[in-house]
């Protein structure tokens, strides 16, 4: 047997989750400025749950587990479909939820990211491109408040290669590998491959079309145009038409490209779907979409919208483009230090301030006199009296108020 191998990759230093802890803030108040609150699934689901619902995660991708009775489980793999169940049978009307949860996942290409952290949306109860605007302007509001300069959200419909792709008699062999083939935007590839194939002419021109359809919104819309469309496929074209409408009114179309050939893993994404990107980092860093059909899977019909954010990918990027990461609450406003002598009224103030939200490290023992560290204030209690330290002042104080009313000028609060 193989022995026991303590992994330390993931494990997160603290300061390194501090900055999770303030961006996740952030992510936090910006969805609830949207109206949206937070909830949480179970970590631990029934298999079946994932294994009934079409277009979820493969069941190679899914970490099982097996219980005491011999049922069969599975670690969370997907957030979306438990907040799709959970809404669908309370069967309440418009309902904005957000959560911040770990999701398991196994891939042989990257074995070692079983653990990903989200931080996402769901929007039900309502399927208008004013819905789906609103969605995508949270998401770019969103960046912009971690203080990302250089981003594009992407924007395809996930509805209008699926109505292509119904112009087509092909076998799920051949489907599977015309759908990578445009994900991949791969030109050299599409043209012979679909020479190959049995198909009308215009869906056949339509294909080698859909690679190219990436860019400005405007420009995108006036070449798909020129496409011969049914008017099932003008409907999805007129949808976008009417969401970059939106898109202009929020103020965010600078930040926003279309691309036809937007292809999302997950099958359940029934139109609008989009993913964002960073400069300088390869990965999306944001996933969502609309899923109008999910909830019937579950007896209900319920018009849905979401996205995630990838918190580690967030990280990352932040750290690629050398922007601020907030660590701010890892701060300690105040560092005591106190002789055996003075521990009662040194302890008593550090509770008064922690009382009034500051943090606060006290030491029992002596220490040369100045400031602990240049991020925060110090106080001495000593037998000779007690002085504060902030920077290049200092002060004596003989009450907890008065050391409290120092501390907040020290630090910008008063």
């Amino acid at each position: 047997m193989q022995p026991y191998l303590f992994d330390n990759t993931r494990e997160t230093e603290s300061i390194e989750f501090q900055a999770y802890y303030g961006l996740i803030s952030k992510l936090k108040h910006r969805f609830q400025t949207y109206g949206y609150k937070q909830v949480r699934t179970s970590t631990f689901e029934n298999y079946d749950l994932y294994h009934s619902v079409s277009g979820t995660v493969k069941r190679e991708n899914m970490v099982k587990v097996i219980d005491q009775s011999g049922e069969v489980l599975v670690m969370r793999p997907d957030v979306t479909i438990p907040i799709t169940r959970m809404n669908a049978l309370s069967l309440q009307a418009e309902t904005r939820l957000f959560y911040v949860l770990n999701v398991f996942r196994q891939y042989q290409e990257a074995a070692e990211l079983k653990e990903r952290l989200q931080a996402g949306i769901e929007h039900f109860g309502n399927g208008t491109p004013e819905t789906d605007a609103e969605v995508m302007a949270l998401a770019i509001h969103a960046l912009k408040d971690l203080g990302f300069k250089d981003f594009k959200v992407e924007i395809g419909h996930a509805g209008f290669l699926k109505v292509v792709m119904k112009q087509l008699d092909l076998n799920p062999n051949q489907k599977d590998h015309l759908t990578t083939i445009i994900q991949s935007k791969n030109l050299a590839e599409i043209q012979p491959y679909l020479s190959e194939l049995n198909i009308p002419n215009d869906t056949r021109e339509i294909l080698q079309a859909i690679p190219l359809l990436y860019g400005d919104p405007q420009n995108v819309l006036k070449q798909v145009l020129r496409l011969p469309l049914t008017s099932a496929m003008q409907d999805k074209i007129q949808y976008l038409s009417t969401l970059y409408t939106l898109l202009e009114i929020y103020d965010v179309t600078d930040s926003v490209v279309f691309d036809l050939g937007l292809i999302n893993n997950m099958d359940y994404y029934s139109d609008v779907i989009f993913q964002g990107f960073v400069a300088g980092y390869g990965k999306p860093i944001m996933m969502g979409g609309r899923y109008d059909q999910l909830a019937e899977q579950f007896g209900t019909a319920l018009p849905a919208v979401g996205f995630a954010f990838e918190i580690d990918r967030l990280l990352k990027a932040l750290k690629q483009n050398n922007a601020h990461i907030d660590h701010t609450s890892s701060k300690t406003d105040m560092v005591i230090f106190y002789s055996q002598s003075q521990q009662n009224s040194a302890l008593k103030y550090a509770s008064c301030i922690r009382n009034a939200g500051y943090s606060v490290i006290t030491h029992l023992g002596e220490k040369h006199e100045g400031p602990a560290d240049s991020s925060s204030t110090t106080a001495y209690f000593y037998q000779t009296g007690n002085q504060f330290y902030s920077k290049e002042t200092i002060q004596r104080f003989t009450s907890a108020s008065e050391l409290l009313s120092l501390l907040k000028i020290a630090i910008g609060d008063e």
